[in-house]
């Protein structure tokens, strides 16, 4: 350290690498003149200029820290090694890049060993992992029930609908559920989840249920069969099979008599067949259908009417339904969905 004086101040700069020598220059700002020069090597240390005076205490406080370093770094210069780099420093790096070659290259892998790699880089290079294709991907997918909004003539119909995980290719015949005039499409959540992992289906609220826009009064089931046929022609559907429930039931019968080459499968579960309150002819419409039908006769008022069904459809598939609860879609949606796919896809 070296006291320049009053008005004076000290410069330094490093003279850089010079044949393993570190070499200080201390210089006043408004002279020329070199006041002191310390070079670390073989050389003592040298004072080319004479100084005003020199505090040996403060620079050995401030010079000690950096002395140990420089002589590690002049030791290593003269072995030929890179400059920059102590012995210590040397053995922590080989450790590090010996414990980065010894990581399995297919678990967690982000760094791998190269000859071409650089000894004092430390930049990763990244390797590419194996991805699931999102195929696999969809079909693990859990199918999950959504709701929607389309354009009939009575306003908006809120529908119910499902997809399988692939996305809607390689399925079944999609499935439309026709629910009762009394409650909403909302009782066929359950009985959607499982039928959705093989192919779409849709429930929609009838007109003036659930969520649906109402129709012009008096209520009748034409009304209702005009809408869902607004649905279905939206949707431009080739093929689809029906499903219905009680008076639901008898909309599935209008629209597979109305619509033959559209409606390919038919599923009747208690059918109101001695119902005259709905002003409907079950009868006729029954026996005009040409469709495959399966009748699914559950232990509710309706059980002996579902008798009587057989009646009119010999060529019909009757299925028993042993005390599915109030409401079947709800109580045993896994049992109902199992007969329904079975019958739909064979």
């Amino acid at each position: 350290m070296v006291r320049a004086g009053r008005g004076a101040s000290i410069s330094s700069r490093s003279a850089g690498w010079d044949g393993g020598r570190l070499t200080r220059i201390c210089r006043l700002e408004d002279s020329d003149a070199t006041l002191l020069c310390l070079r670390f090597g073989r050389a003592s240390l040298l004072f080319r200029d004479p100084v005003g005076s020199i505090d040996l205490v403060p620079d050995l406080l401030l010079v000690a820290p950096r002395l140990g370093g420089l002589l590690r770094l002049r030791g290593r210069a003269a072995r030929g090694g890179r400059p920059g780099f102590s012995q210590a420093a040397a053995t922590q790096h080989g450790q590090h890049k010996t414990e980065r070659q010894r990581v399995s290259h297919g678990e967690y892998q982000f760094t791998r060993p190269d000859p071409l790699r650089k000894s004092d880089c430390d930049r990763g290079n990244i390797v590419p992992m194996p991805k699931a294709t999102t195929r696999r991907d969809t079909l693990t997918a859990e199918p999950r029930v959504r709701r929607g909004y389309f354009e009939c003539r009575y306003g908006q119909l809120h529908v119910h609908n499902v997809m399988p995980g692939g996305g809607g290719f390689e399925e079944g015949t999609s499935l439309l559920c026709l629910h009762d005039l009394a409650g909403s499409a909302r009782m066929f959540t359950r009985f959607l989840a499982l039928v959705g992992k093989d192919r779409s289906a849709y429930a929609p609220d009838l007109p003036g249920c659930g969520e649906s826009d109402p129709p012009p009064p008096p209520p009748a089931l034409a009304n209702h069969v005009a809408a869902i046929g607004d649905f279905l022609d939206s949707m431009r559907f080739r093929q689809i099979d029906v499903l219905g429930l009680r008076a639901g039931a008898l909309l599935a019968t209008e629209l597979a008599a109305t619509r033959p080459a559209q409606i390919r499968r038919v599923v009747l579960a208690s059918v109101p067949l001695g119902d005259a309150a709905l002003q409907y002819p079950v009868r006729e419409r029954l026996a005009a259908l040409s469709q495959r039908v399966l009748v699914l006769r559950v232990h509710d008022k309706q059980w002996d009417a579902g008798a009587r069904v057989r009646e009119l459809l010999p060529a019909a598939r009757v299925l028993e339904v042993r005390d599915p609860g109030a409401e079947p879609f709800t109580s045993a949606p896994g049992e109902l969905a199992d007969a329904v796919l079975d019958f739909v896809r064979n």
